[in-house]
């Protein structure tokens, strides 16, 4: 960088007080977020970009030959590892409700394993985090619904209840392995993409790596009305329902054997 007058030293001046004055509050941010290991990663990552950006700027003014204005470095320019380091350390923050999230659904380890899951097929930034808290709210579905199934599994209703639920499985099983199957093509197809591109355009497409994501990734799969609590609560449903009749039944006495036969009967005809 070079100064052809007074202004343009002014100009320095100036903005090197600015960055001094970014440069504590983007250390101490910039160490919590290494220290963190969670989105070190990504910090390291868009540095080293920004760096070979900057480099690349450098060298196409040293070879252009740009006027002071060109060559004397802004507050914008300047403060691009700022900017990173602020960024990454508020994704940290908006992240650590969800780490705890994520701590909680390990307890409950059904819950983990299905997270896991739908994990592996949702890529987008903002609808992990959605998945995320979404089955932190299914686990305060999940007591009464393991209560409602116990009671269910001593029930006449549990074969019904069985038969429902292993179809489920079934069902959710094969979407979900689909899907992420075409997330692997999908992937694939990505990188050969990538690999036949220059390095030069790899560079200035990274530019919105400190944005958030769009919308058009790839998201999870819509799931069918027919949900593991909506069985139970369902058959449970059917229970209430059916107790009545069976108290009635149980007074029937010297007809029970009877009562008995044609429900018998009847069911057989129905299935």
């Amino acid at each position: 960088m070079k100064c052809r007058n007074n202004d343009d030293k002014r100009q320095v001046a100036i903005v090197q007080l600015q960055l001094a004055l970014l440069d504590i509050p983007a250390f101490v941010t910039g160490l919590v977020t290494l220290l963190t290991l969670w989105r070190s990663y990504a910090l390291v990552t868009e540095i080293s970009l920004e760096i070979k950006r900057w480099k690349r700027r450098q060298l196409r003014n040293s070879k252009n030959g740009g006027d002071a204005a060109d060559k004397v470095e802004t507050f914008y320019t300047g403060s691009a590892i700022h900017r990173i380091i602020f960024w990454n350390f508020s994704l940290l923050a908006m992240d650590f409700p969800f780490l705890l999230l994520v701590i909680f659904l390990i307890v409950f380890g059904w819950r983990a394993y299905i997270l896991k899951t739908r994990l592996e097929v949702i890529k987008d930034f903002w609808l992990r985090r959605k998945e995320i808290a979404k089955q932190a709210l299914l686990v305060l579905f999940d007591l009464p619904a393991i209560a409602c199934a116990v009671i269910l599994l001593i029930s006449w209703r549990s074969l019904s209840l069985i038969r429902q639920l292993r179809q489920l499985w079934e069902e959710k099983t094969e979407e979900w392995n689909r899907a992420k199957e075409e997330l692997e093509r999908e992937a694939a197809r990505d990188k050969e993409d990538d690999s036949s591109s220059s390095d030069e355009d790899d560079v200035d497409n990274d530019n919105t790596t400190a944005t958030p994501p769009a919308n058009n990734q790839e998201s999870a799969p819509k799931t069918k009305s027919k949900t593991f609590h909506g069985i139970i609560f369902g058959e449970f449903v059917e229970l209430l329902v059916d107790l009545p009749f069976v108290i009635l039944g149980m007074l029937l006495l010297w007809r029970l054997p009877l009562f008995i036969r044609h429900m018998i009967r009847k069911v057989s005809l129905f299935n």
